[in-house]
């Protein structure tokens, strides 16, 4: 499953290159801590310089519990955007300050 997982990213990396080199806008998204910000295609690809790496909590952007005792609660869930977009980049750094599950 890591081997395709892998091969996903990679593939997906590629395919953000043909859109920057198009002249195309692209957005990564991923969960802050997950493994795949280490591979190196990743890396090679946040290091190019007219690309940013944003980090957002989901719960600023109204991403809630579906089921069980905590439904309709927020949920922080760090996440990472990659993305060639300035504007995109801004829109979604957003930190949650609240604690508890209190945004």
């Amino acid at each position: 499953a890591r081997r395709r997982a892998v091969k996903h990213v990679e593939f997906m990396v590629e395919m953000y290159r043909e859109q920057m080199a198009d002249g195309h806008y692209f957005l990564h998204e991923h969960p802050s801590l997950a493994t795949s910000w280490q591979l190196k295609c990743m890396e090679e690809l946040m290091s190019a310089p007219t690309v940013r790496l944003a980090k957002g909590d989901q719960c600023q952007y109204g991403a809630e519990a579906q089921r069980g005792s905590a439904k309709g609660s927020p949920i922080l869930k760090p996440s990472g955007f990659l993305t060639n977009s300035n504007a995109v980049a801004e829109v979604l750094s957003r930190r949650c300050i609240g604690a508890q599950g209190q945004c």
